[in-house]
């Protein structure tokens, strides 16, 4: 018989915040939230917040 193991369950919501829409000089910030979730909880919680830079490094930029 092997065991039953569950590593983690996550929700990883991702969003473009934009404070002042329409102003060019501020294209807002990206961000990212983590949750670890047990039975049916959040247990755990990270978040990375960026500024968005004016110029991309790319032609893609992040968004």
């Amino acid at each position: 018989m092997f065991p039953r193991t569950r590593v983690c369950d996550m929700a990883v919501p991702l969003s473009h915040l934009d404070l002042e829409p329409g102003n060019p000089d501020n294209p807002g910030r990206a961000l990212a939230d983590f949750f670890r979730l047990e039975h049916g909880k959040v247990v755990e919680h990270w978040d990375v917040i960026q500024e968005i830079p004016l110029e991309s490094a790319n032609p893609n930029g992040m968004f």
